[in-house]
């Protein structure tokens, strides 16, 4: 048989209960129970969010003092930057490795190889591609080959081949073949797109080149300078036959 709970009707009788009650265990239990409770909704509900809160808080001054750092640092590289070195590095970057299909660029490297090396060049093709902005940027091809047919024994043909390589554009020698006084050379020639959207968060650092890559400008640097101090005569017997396929 289930004991009938007392009702409590007043404040006298409550006061009764709990005289009756408070010396019992199960008196103890349900307050200690009671106290728990009121612990943990308070933690849920006040301590918690206060807590994510704080951390939230503090995630956010760390983020800002870490931008503030980064854009201190970016703004002392720029300060220590000389605009005309970079200027240039970017000028001879561009040139070696060109943002569009440079074709008097390519045509200018072979003209000052075949001149120094004393070479006849008989003729000469490339693959033109699409020319359609667009297009080009989705194309996976970066590079424009190139075939010439030359006249020369093979002493010429290694001074060609080795000014060609010191020549910018940059550009790679993919097949030789000579035969007797004559020589058939294919030659890639390299480009590179940029994004017509191209921009970057302030708040990424400012790349510094490297040793490596400085040297590797100092060098095409020099190169630029040596070809562009190169200018081929063209008279009507040295005049070759070109090609665009």
């Amino acid at each position: 048989m289930i004991p009938r709970l007392p009702t409590i009707h007043s404040l006298e009788d409550f006061r009764f209960l709990y005289f009756k009650y408070k010396d019992t265990i199960g008196f103890t239990i349900g307050i200690i129970l009671l106290l728990i409770t009121i612990t943990i909704i308070v933690f849920i509900k006040v301590v918690m969010p206060t807590a994510g809160n704080w951390f939230s808080i503090q995630h956010e001054v760390d983020d800002t003092k870490n931008r503030i750092a980064l854009l201190t640092s970016n703004q002392n590289k720029l300060a220590s930057i000389d605009e005309v070195v970079v200027t240039r590095q970017f000028v001879t970057a561009t040139e070696a490795l060109p943002y569009e299909k440079n074709y008097a660029g390519f045509v200018s490297a072979i003209d000052n190889a075949t001149l120094i090396s004393g070479m006849r060049r008989d003729d000469y093709s490339f693959v033109v591609g699409n020319l359609s902005t667009k297009s080009a940027q989705l194309s996976p091809n970066t590079a424009i080959p190139v075939k010439i047919a030359l006249k020369g024994d093979i002493d010429k043909l290694l001074i060609f081949l080795q000014t060609l390589q010191k020549t910018v554009p940059l550009s790679e020698i993919v097949l030789v073949s000579a035969h007797n006084s004559s020589a058939n050379v294919e030659i890639n020639f390299f480009y590179k797109h940029k994004s017509e959207n191209l921009q970057i968060p302030y708040t990424d650092p400012i790349r510094i080149l490297t040793t490596k890559n400085d040297a590797v400008l100092k060098t095409l640097d020099g190169w630029l300078e040596q070809s562009s101090g190169v200018s081929p005569a063209i008279t009507p017997d040295d005049i070759a036959s070109g090609s665009a396929l």
